[in-house]
């Protein structure tokens, strides 16, 4: 108990790091961003365009 009494900062200060690190990379819901619908990388909008230019047809 006394360690907790000398080293509540210190905790306080990783509790905020933490939780700021997890909004910073989105928290819940990965990379989707605030709320946007999540985007598939699959999903092309290009109709010219012909998919992984080093794959091998």
């Amino acid at each position: 108990m006394n360690w907790l009494r000398e080293n509540w900062f210190w905790i306080v200060v990783g509790v905020f790091f933490l939780w700021s690190h997890g909004k910073m990379h989105g928290g819940h819901g990965g990379h989707s961003g605030h709320g946007g619908p999540r985007k598939d990388p699959r999903d092309r909008k290009d109709p010219g365009d012909q998919g992984d230019p080093h794959a091998q047809h």
